[in-house]
């Protein structure tokens, strides 16, 4: 199958970890602009406020210090130029009396009403009743805050009170100094600066600090991944090697995480693969040596006997037949071993007396202890003791310990059984005074075909399989067997079973 970078571990963690990365940065980035928007928004309303409130109080201060509406059109000119306004006032008739973007009275010197000069005057965003100190209603003071571009106040000269003339004096100011556009528009910006200014430099901030805390937690992520992947790659890589057969390949154990645990794992399974494959190998070569000898022994006695090298029959039946019976053990041990390591192994279970189980079992025994003159005795506190358990498989296994405690067990040696009782479970004991087992080959005793003796002589080392069963019929039952020993003092084998 191809691979796909793109679908590997690592693209796949950081592409959720930059995803997860940016969805908190854009919803940062949502909630901060509109936040700051909302601010803004209200800055801008307080800024109107205030600037609408101060135009209200100078007119009606110009009005009541005036008293004509006339002479509000200088005062009106003077803030709509100020703050960029448009305004406007009529009186409670609802004629236009001031209008500081355009001379109230037309060409005849005729008053328009509002609805004539602005229709629904929709333009108009803030409106102010005017009182007198009377709180009677005067008028209203109309305001469009954000006029068009082409919408700008009348300058200053152009303003048109009524001409009085006192003593010859005319109160026209002579002066060359006029307003310049510029000028108007710069003194716009300084008095009301733009807030959007505010807005986009904050957002610009928020947009590159955001892009760039995205890149470098992108590139982090990407290395923290690598990093993290890094045990999983070498394990994928062990694992195609060791299905290539190469099972002398070990996974680095850098970590102390959950991976470094796996790494160590799977360490200790490709290390029970090894040692099983030199087991399956050398359990082969056991078997084939076990079938091959008793094989070549008959074969060897037929060809004898048909030669005529051989004449005596009985004596060439009788050694056929015992290895024939070597060679039925053989194959029933494996059969039986066979049947355990597939967890298949049925036992008959019923409760009875364990006692006389051994009791009977240690019986059958009484002629090989006679003829090498070994004492051996069955110690039990109880003379009840009823369990489940397969009486056919207890005798083997106790048959199976007594014959190896007897081949290694000298003349005139000790052979005892003992039986103790706890709560809850029951411990059967056989000991010897035998030759023991040596230290480096107490941990390998129970192995299949393993034998102490390197020789492989058959009258100390049977078939290397008694033990195996021993220990495969013991598990069968839900116990244990443990072996301790003493080279040259003696062994004892103790087996556990539960009540």
């Amino acid at each position: 199958m191809k691979n796909n970078k793109f679908s590997s571990l690592q693209i796949k963690f950081s592409i959720s970890f930059a995803l997860v990365i940016s969805i908190i940065l854009l919803s940062t980035s949502i909630f901060s602009a509109s936040s700051t928007n909302k601010a803004i928004r209200d800055i801008d309303k307080t800024i109107k406020l205030n600037k609408s409130l101060r135009a209200e109080i100078i007119l009606k201060e110009s009005l009541e210090e005036l008293a004509d509406y006339r002479e509000l059109q200088y005062s009106a000119q003077q803030i709509a130029r100020l703050y960029g306004w448009h305004v406007v006032l009529n009186n409670n008739e609802g004629l236009i009396v001031v209008d500081s973007n355009k001379i109230a009275v037309d060409s005849k010197g005729n008053y328009q009403t509002f609805l004539e000069r602005f229709g629904n005057g929709k333009n108009f965003d803030t409106s102010y009743p005017i009182e007198n100190q009377k709180k009677e209603i005067i008028g209203n003071l109309f305001i469009d805050t954000n006029p068009k571009k082409n919408q700008k106040p009348l300058s200053l000269m152009e303003y048109n009170p009524l001409v009085r003339n006192e003593n010859g004096i005319s109160n026209k100011i002579s002066s060359n100094i006029k307003a310049s556009d510029e000028y108007y528009d710069g003194i716009i910006d300084l008095v009301d600066p733009p807030l959007n200014n505010l807005k986009n430099s904050y957002q610009r901030s928020l947009i590159f600090s955001g892009i760039f805390a995205g890149l470098v937690g992108l590139l982090l992520i990407m290395y923290l991944t690598k990093k993290m992947i890094l045990p999983i790659k070498n394990i994928r890589n062990a694992a195609v090697l060791v299905g290539d057969g190469n099972l002398s390949h070990r996974v680095p154990e850098n970590s102390v995480d959950e991976l470094g645990e796996l790494s160590k794992v799977f360490n200790n399974m490709i290390k029970d693969l090894e040692q099983s494959k030199i087991v399956q190998k050398r359990l082969t070569a056991d078997i084939a040596h076990e079938l091959r000898t008793p094989l070549t022994n008959i074969i060897g006695y037929i060809e004898a006997y048909k030669d005529g090298i051989i004449r005596d029959e009985k004596e060439t039946l009788n050694t056929i037949h015992e290895q024939t019976l070597h060679l039925s053990k053989l194959v029933d041990d494996l059969r039986i071993l066979s049947i355990a390591d597939s967890k298949e192994l049925l036992l008959n279970k019923k409760t009875g007396n364990l006692f006389e189980t051994v009791k009977n079992t240690h019986k059958d025994f009484y002629n090989k202890f006679k003829e090498k003159s070994i004492t051996s005795v069955v110690k039990s506190e109880k003379k009840e003791i009823f369990l489940e358990f397969d009486e056919t498989r207890i005798k083997q296994i106790l048959s199976n310990l007594i014959e190896n405690a007897l081949i290694h067990t000298s003349k005139n040696g000790v052979i005892d059984i003992s039986i103790n009782t706890f709560d809850k479970k029951i411990e059967i004991q056989v000991s010897d005074n035998g030759t023991g087992i040596k230290k480096n080959d107490l941990e390998k005793i129970f192995d299949q075909f393993y034998r102490a003796d390197i020789s492989r002589d058959r009258s100390t080392g049977g078939t290397g399989l008694g033990l195996s069963i021993v220990k495969k019929l013991v598990e069968a039952h839900g116990g244990k067997i443990d072996v301790s020993s003493i080279e040259n003092r003696g062994t004892s084998f103790i087996i556990c079973l539960p009540l």
